[in-house]
C-alpha cells in the first residue's frame, strides 16, 4: 500500500510540474520543427545553439577590425551591451550542455535531465519517446 501511495504522489507531482524541454543543436545539426514558428503545448521549450557564442564573437570581431585601440575599446563596450542577451543565452546553453554531458547534437533534454535523447532532430518524435518512457516509469 505504501508503494502505491508513493507512485501516486510521484505521478501527481509530475503532472503538476512544468514540463521543460531543452534542445541543443549547432549550425550543422538543424532541428525539426522550425524553432521560430512552432509552439509546443504542455512544454516550456528552450533552444540552445551551441555555436551562438562563436557567431556573436565573429560578428563583433568583424565590426571592430581596422579600428584604432581607443575606438575599438569604445565600440567593443557598445557591442557587448548590444549583444548581451545573446551572449547570456549562449553561455547558459554551454553551461547546461556541460552539466548534461552533451557530446553530440542535436540533443533533447526533458525536465532538467530526467530524460535525455541524443541525436534526435525531430522534437515531436523526441516528445513521443519521452512520453513512452515516462509511462513505463510512472
Amino acid at each position: 500500500m505504501r508503494g502505491i501511495v508513493l507512485v501516486l504522489l510521484l505521478t501527481i507531482s509530475q503532472l503538476g510540474m512544468a514540463q521543460t524541454i531543452s534542445v541543443f543543436y549547432n549550425n550543422q545539426a538543424s532541428i525539426i520543427p522550425n524553432i521560430q514558428t512552432t509552439k509546443i503545448k504542455q512544454f516550456k521549450v528552450q533552444y540552445y545553439n551551441l555555436d551562438q557564442l562563436q557567431m556573436v564573437m565573429n560578428i563583433m570581431n568583424k565590426k571592430l577590425s581596422g579600428s584604432d585601440s581607443e575606438l575599438a575599446y569604445n565600440n567593443a563596450q557598445l557591442l557587448i551591451n548590444h549583444y548581451r542577451p545573446e551572449i547570456k543565452h549562449a553561455v547558459k546553453g554551454l553551461n547546461l550542455a556541460q552539466r548534461y554531458h552533451i557530446s553530440m547534437v542535436p540533443t533533447v533534454v526533458f525536465n532538467q535531465g530526467q530524460y535525455i535523447i541524443k541525436n534526435q532532430a525531430n522534437i515531436f518524435m523526441a516528445i513521443d519517446q519521452y512520453r513512452q518512457w515516462s509511462e513505463r516509469h510512472a
